[in-house]
């Protein structure tokens, strides 16, 4: 059978593939993405070998993902999916609203309420304060008008002494006609009508006297007692609106509306920050569960996270540059290492080439997209890319290195 010579060079290959673990010392190392010609070139005698420098690039597979990753947007488990304002692609601001729940309108509803209970409380609380403000003026304009009646009252029990000198004068008269009646040298000058109409005369004044006394001294009393009602009434007036301004309720239904409005907004799933919407889960009708509604991301800055075999990453640095390449991208990516992880393990994606090992551990490396390539970038999220990054011939790890941030 007549054999071309790419099938020789496959057969061949083969049966390298077959003979390494005879051939191939038990210490050595083999990179993740080696070809079978490496394989054999390497295990040849050195002096048949050309002289080659290790700065050759470092070859591995890496996914493409927005820097600030892909948020699982989800709500509240049995929630009612009312509306949905977005689709995918759409790229929109902080705090757009994304998807409207049923117990919105419920929750708008009680809002509302209690927005008129608050306004009815209020009105209510205003008038209660111009009655408390009305009492105490009525209650200041009683005290000035009881002082100004004590004042009066006072003044009459002052004018009672000129009344108290007349009846003692009365009196002394009443006395002296008596004396003169009575003397018997002088008896006939006075006579006793003279002296009955002085004694009536002095009666009538003393009742006179008596019933002035009693009314100013009632007068007086009036209007200490009309004085002290006044500075009660002024006092509770006062301790009434001090209370109404102390008054708690206002604040109870302020925080009632408060947590209702949190509800209304939790009702309305909103975007958390500026970005697009990759894709939408649900349908206006369903209900939420556990699983996210929206996958939300800002995808204006792009990053390639690269699963680095772990004997290759001594020849790597931060601000190493690289080169992303895939059947699905239009060109090549450019970027620069960022980041490297301290956690290794074992690689996620596989190489598209089935000869390629998978049985090694690796190290995640994060290499930021060049803004002008970042479009392109967040065309194809969560592409598998071949990831080629520039090295330098180094056989120890630099321990000034930034391995993670």
């Amino acid at each position: 059978m007549f054999l071309h010579a790419p099938m020789l060079r496959t057969l061949a290959a083969s049966l390298i593939l077959t003979a390494l673990p005879l051939i191939l010392p038990t210490d050595i190392t083999l990179p993740p993405h080696a070809s079978l010609i490496g394989i054999a070139t390497a295990q040849t005698p050195k002096s048949t070998q050309p002289l080659k420098s290790d700065s050759s690039p470092v070859v591995s597979q890496g996914k493409l993902q927005p820097a600030s990753g892909i948020l699982k947007l989800s709500s509240i488990p049995g929630e009612k999916i009312l509306r949905i304002h977005v689709a995918p692609g759409d790229v929109v601001p902080e705090n757009a609203p994304l998807a409207t729940l049923e117990s919105s309108l419920l929750k708008q509803l009680e809002l509302e309420i209690a927005e008129l209970k608050l306004a009815d409380s209020q009105s209510l609380h205003n008038a209660n304060l111009r009655q408390a403000q009305s009492a105490i003026e009525s209650a200041v304009s009683k005290r000035q008008a009881a002082t100004l009646q004590k004042n009066q009252a006072l003044a009459a029990q002052s004018a009672l002494g000129k009344q108290s000198e007349i009846l003692r004068s009365l009196e002394d008269q009443l006395h002296s006609l008596e004396s003169l009646h009575e003397n018997p040298r002088l008896r006939g000058a006075i006579s006793s009508i003279e002296i009955e109409t002085k004694r009536n005369q002095l009666l009538k004044t003393q009742s006179d006297f008596d019933q002035a006394t009693l009314s100013a001294n009632q007068a007086v009393e009036s209007a200490e007692l009309a004085l002290a009602q006044s500075e009660l009434l002024i006092k509770n007036s006062q301790a009434s609106l001090d209370e109404l301004h102390q008054s708690t309720l206002f604040a109870t239904l302020e925080k009632q509306i408060q947590l209702l409005q949190l509800q209304v907004d939790l009702a309305v799933l909103r975007a958390p920050t500026a970005g697009t919407i990759l894709q939408v889960y649900v349908s206006p009708g369903e209900r939420a569960t556990t699983a996210p509604i929206f996958d939300f991301a800002n995808l204006n800055e792009m990053v390639c996270v690269a699963e680095v075999h772990e004997a290759d990453i001594a020849k790597i640095q931060i601000g190493h540059t690289a080169q992303l390449k895939s059947a699905a991208l239009s060109k090549q990516l450019r970027g620069k290492v960022s980041r490297i992880d301290r956690v290794v393990g074992p690689p996620q994606m596989r190489s598209p080439n089935p000869l390629a090992r998978s049985d090694f551990r690796s190290i995640p490396v994060w290499i930021t997209i060049h803004p002008d390539d970042a479009p392109l970038a967040a065309e194809r999220i969560n592409l598998q890319v071949e990831v080629a990054i520039s090295a330098f011939e180094s056989t120890t790890p630099n321990p000034d290195q930034n391995t993670s941030r």
